[in-house]
C-alpha cells in the first residue's frame, strides 16, 4: 500500500526525501476554503454521501495503521490530506506516532502536539494515547465534517487540560460510574449532567450517523468503537466499499 503512494526518494546533502503523490489540500483547508462545493453542512444526502465516503476511507487507513502496530496520536483536520476532484483522502504527518511496544513506556505532552481540543478525555487525564485515543479523535473529524466547526470549542484560548474537560462536558455531558467505570467518581466535581440534545449539536447526521459518532466518542476507551468495528457499521451501508479496497 506504501509503495502506490511512494513516488521517489531523493538523496541531498545526507538527508533523504520522500516524493510523495500530491493532494491539494489538507482537511481543514477543504472545509475553509470548499464550503460550498464539497461540505456544506446540510442535510442534502450528496453532502452525506462525500462525508460518508471520507470517513470511511478514514476508518480504513486507522485500521491499516492499527493493524500494523502503529498509532498516529495526532490526528486532526489538517493532518489529513484530500484530493477534492474524486474525493480521496490519505492521513499524513506521522512524527507523533508510536508503535504499541513504547506506546505505554512514554507519555507525551500532547497539549504542544494535538492542542486541547483534539485531546481525548483519557489522555486529559493522564492516560497514554492508544488506538482507541485516535479514534476519539475520528469522531471529533466526523462531528467537524457535520458541524462545520469544532465540537468541543468554547471560542476561547484554553490553556490548561482542565479547561478544556470543562468544556468537553459542557456540551458532552458528565461521565457518570455508569458511562465511564472508576472514573466517574473523580470527575464529578465538574457537574455537567444536563447538555442539549444530541440532535440539537449535530442536526445532520441521522439516525445511523448519530449511533456511530456516540461510539466514537464514548467516554469510556474500553467501550469505544474500533476501526474495524465501525468500517461494518450500518452508516456505511450505501457506498460502494469496493472501490477503497
Amino acid at each position: 500500500m506504501v509503495n502506490e503512494w511512494l513516488l521517489n526518494v531523493k538523496q541531498l546533502d545526507g538527508n533523504a526525501y520522500f516524493v510523495f503523490e500530491y493532494l491539494q489540500y489538507n482537511l481543514k483547508e477543504a472545509m475553509t476554503f470548499h464550503r460550498t462545493e464539497i461540505l456544506t453542512f446540510n442535510s442534502r444526502p450528496e453532502t452525506a454521501e462525500k462525508i460518508r465516503i471520507l470517513l470511511y476511507q478514514l476508518c480504513k487507513a486507522i485500521l491499516y495503521l492499527h493493524d500494523n502496530g502503529i498509532i498516529h496520536c495526532a490526528l486532526r483536520p489538517d493532518n489529513i490530506l484530500v484530493d477534492m476532484m474524486i474525493y480521496r483522502l490519505k492521513i499524513a504527518d506521522f512524527n507523533p506516532g508510536k508503535t504499541f511496544n513504547i506506546i505505554h513506556n512514554q507519555r507525551e505532552d500532547t497539549d504542544k502536539i494535538l492542542g486541547f481540543k483534539y485531546i481525548p478525555p483519557e489522555i486529559l487525564l493522564g492516560a497514554p494515547h492508544s488506538t482507541q485515543g485516535d479514534m476519539w479523535n475520528v469522531g471529533l473529524i466526523f462531528a467537524e465534517l457535520l458541524r462545520g466547526h469544532k465540537l468541543f470549542d468554547a471560542h476561547v484560548k484554553v490553556t490548561s487540560k482542565a479547561e478544556q474537560l470543562k468544556i468537553m462536558f459542557s456540551i458532552w455531558g458528565t461521565p457518570t460510574e455508569e458511562t465511564w467505570p472508576r472514573i466517574g467518581k473523580i470527575i464529578s466535581k465538574y457537574n455537567y449532567r444536563k447538555h442539549k440534545p444530541f440532535k440539537e449539536i449535530i442536526p445532520t447526521a441521522g439516525t445511523y450517523g448519530f449511533d456511530l459518532l456516540t461510539k466514537m466518542l464514548c467516554y469510556d476507551p474500553s467501550r469505544r468503537i474500533s476501526a474495524k468495528e465501525a468500517l461494518d457499521h450500518p452508516y456505511f451501508n450505501s457506498i460502494n466499499k469496493s472501490e477503497f479496497d
